[in-house]
């Protein structure tokens, strides 16, 4: 099965976790640490502790209710994570929500249409790594070399793009040159400087980099990054 890669904005949407064991866990912690507006867990028997410390900070957002799940659980839902210990009744979480057109993540059993992929964070760069479910090893493997490959200049590299996107675009350049000075700044001697965390060496690359009429916001830029 060929499945649709996708990012989701999940700050205004409810999410529901059924199961609140090690995987449910998990689950709450990736939607926690992405924003999620609520985070709905259902369990009849739920370990509080470990579910308040696996949304950290996000623990204002957190409802747990100790029911077991049923239909009516799924209404206003965006996002369902079957995560019970019992296959038969994740799998009939996941007919449930495919009846009530809700995306649904399976953890035991096959069915669902909502699969995650590995992920790799580096700030603002994600890279996900998905085998269409085939081989989770496969996807350890893969995100594991990445993870040896690509060090925190990568997340300097995203923060300083995403705070020049908009300077850059108000300078009203040309679509190409503007496309040129992006790209020039992803080649290897910048991600060397940023690699390096010494803040003069990154403003000597950023000065021969950016456009003349941003060279006054370099050291604030540079700043912003270490």
């Amino acid at each position: 099965m060929a499945y649709f890669p996708v990012f989701l904005d999940i700050t205004a949407r409810a999410c529901l976790v059924a199961g609140g064991g090690r995987v449910g866990q998990r689950k709450i912690h990736t939607l926690a640490r992405c924003g999620a507006g609520r985070i709905v867990v259902l369990d009849p028997r739920p370990d509080k502790e470990r579910l308040m410390e696996a949304t950290g900070e996000s623990v204002s957002r957190l409802e747990i209710y100790r029911v077991p799940f049923s239909p009516e659980h799924v209404r206003g839902m965006s996002l369902v994570f079957a995560c019970t210990p019992d296959s038969r009744e994740n799998s009939r979480i996941a007919r449930i929500c495919s009846e009530n057109g809700v995306f649904c993540n399976v953890a035991t059993s096959e069915g669902g249409d909502m699969i995650l992929p590995a992920l790799l964070t580096r700030g603002d760069l994600q890279i996900a790594v998905s085998t269409a479910g085939g081989s989770p090893a496969l996807c350890r493997r893969v995100r594991e070399k990445l993870d040896r490959e690509l060090g925190p200049e990568y997340a300097r590299l995203a923060g300083l793009l995403r705070r020049l996107r908009e300077p850059m675009l108000s300078l009203g350049l040309e679509q190409e040159e503007n496309a040129a000075y992006f790209r020039r700044l992803t080649e290897d001697d910048v991600l060397q400087a940023l690699r390096s965390g010494d803040r003069q060496e990154m403003v000597s690359v950023l000065e021969k980099v950016l456009p003349a009429a941003l060279k006054p916001e370099i050291g604030e830029l540079v700043h912003a990054l270490v």
